[in-house]
């Protein structure tokens, strides 16, 4: 099963990962029904979806047999995610309007689909980005202006609210909110897929996530990509 989630800066991160608790008691209340034994599952994800994957196996009741981490952050106190960005642009979209979107917070205009960049024509073909999906969707405005939003996200700010939050309290809720920093007692067998050149998420994410993990006598694999940027995954081919 594939959960949504609503996206930022409509939805905060509290307000995701209610979202992944709601996915959760669905299939604890609908699943048994067909048989599914709801005690016995796994979570898994690649990077927003690894965060909450690592996220979610410290909030969940009933822990995970096993979370799957695909370079996600596992720090968010990491000072290498809060550098500014010299963003590569659409040309599309002004920055006043670029702005005034990651500003908007009415939940009502919350999404949980969007393509990104490399998804959306000329890099995909709308043909094959619906194959590649499984779905009719077709890219429109809004992914391109949420593309430049991305970009020029500092993300946790809009995320932790921190407009609301003295200093103090923003440095603690990057602590709170962050899955390496919570480690202690037990924890699901987790596995890593990483690439070392990745620019997004340092691979350092996942190895210090995994060698504590190792020191709690947690199982733990982990595949590292020599060559491998973030979302390389999607680009590996067999012959």
């Amino acid at each position: 099963m594939s959960a949504a989630y609503r996206y930022a800066p409509h939805a905060s991160l509290a307000d995701i990962l209610e979202d992944c608790q709601d996915a959760l008691a669905f299939c604890r209340k609908y699943l048994p029904s067909l048989g599914v034994d709801v005690d016995s599952y796994a979570v898994g994800g690649d990077s927003a979806g690894g965060y909450l994957s690592t996220m979610c196996a410290h909030l969940f009741e009933r822990k995970p047999r096993v979370v799957l981490d695909v370079f996600g952050v596992t720090d968010l106190t990491d000072a290498y995610m809060h550098q500014p960005k010299t963003p590569e642009l659409s040309g599309r979209f002004s920055r006043e309007e670029i702005e005034a979107a990651l500003k908007e917070r009415d939940p009502r205009n919350a999404k949980v689909i969007a393509a990104w960049d490399w998804e959306m024509e000329p890099n995909m073909s709308v043909k094959d980005l619906q194959s590649f999906w499984g779905m009719a969707y077709t890219p429109g405005r809004e992914d391109r202006l949420r593309m430049d939003m991305v970009k020029c996200s500092m993300l946790f700010p809009e995320l932790l609210r921190a407009e609301t939050l003295s200093a103090e309290e923003y440095k603690d809720k990057l602590r709170e909110y962050s899955p390496l920093l919570r480690l202690e007692g037990t924890y699901p067998p987790t596995a890593f897929l990483h690439g070392h050149k990745d620019e997004a998420v340092p691979i350092a994410h996942s190895v210090r996530f995994a060698d504590k993990l190792r020191e709690m006598g947690v199982d733990v694999i982990e595949r590292y990509s020599p060559d491998g940027g973030h979302c390389f995954e999607n680009f590996i081919e067999v012959s």
